[in-house]
């Protein structure tokens, strides 16, 4: 199977799972602050859309 496109995610969020220590870590190398408090708003958007995204996929939604 040939690949457009490959996208690797190293930021520690796939490969630790420790998804808030990873996304500090991202935001800390450009300068940015991120807060426990940033990391809660975040999940609070974040994790209704995964829902989203896997309700389509088992219903087969394009």
């Amino acid at each position: 199977m040939k690949y457009d496109w490959i996208l690797f995610d190293a930021d520690e969020t796939l490969f630790h799972f420790d998804s808030f220590g990873g996304m500090r870590l991202m935001f800390e190398r450009f300068g940015v602050d991120f807060t426990r408090e940033d990391y809660d708003a975040y999940q609070l958007v974040n994790k209704p859309l995964w829902s989203i995204t896997k309700t389509a996929k088992s219903l087969r939604i394009n």
